[in-house]
């Protein structure tokens, strides 16, 4: 089995995991040949990724478009107009990559910290937004959870009632 050292993380990992160079030439014969890279796959997937999300960043002004959070850690891409529903259930990733090649539209775009873009999801709407206070949320919480009451009209009760006394002489 033959290993390389991969110079990103310096750990040896077998041949496989490097990625080849495509139409790479010797440079005596010009015969082509397999050239490995130097970067094993899964340190050169990290970089792409960060590259991406240094992209996404800089395009979207380097904070949620709702709150103002700056962290990077915290953001992440959101679809305004549904846009991303074409993509089906493409990773995060790839999302990026898609919205990159579409010029990062803020149309269809935006950047959101995961507190705005799961409250978003999960209730229609955030918070930043309406400008509710902590008490007013769960003041709705709490109606959402009483039981609702039902009226049942009086007459279908009593057919029913009269249905099952027959039944049970």
């Amino acid at each position: 089995m033959e290993t390389k050292v991969c110079l990103e993380c310096g750990k040896e990992k077998r041949i496989e995991t490097f990625g080849t160079c495509k139409n790479v030439q010797h440079q005596k014969s010009g015969k082509a040949v397999v050239r490995r890279k130097n970067i094993c796959q899964t340190c050169f997937s990290k970089r792409q990724k960060a590259r991406v999300q240094l992209s996404m960043l800089e395009a979207f002004d380097w904070k949620c478009q709702c709150c103002g959070e700056n962290h990077p850690e915290f953001l992440s891409l959101q679809h305004v107009t549904g846009f991303g529903r074409t993509l089906g259930s493409r990773a995060s990733f790839k999302e990026k990559i898609f919205a990159r090649k579409h010029g990062w539209n803020r149309e269809h775009f935006s950047v959101l910290c995961y507190n705005c873009n799961v409250t978003r999801q999960y209730f229609g709407r955030c918070p930043h937004q309406v400008g509710d206070t902590p008490e007013q949320a769960i003041e709705r919480l709490r109606k959402k959870a009483e039981p609702k009451r039902y009226y049942v009209n009086a007459r279908f009760v009593n057919k029913m009632l009269e249905k099952v006394e027959k039944e049970s002489s």
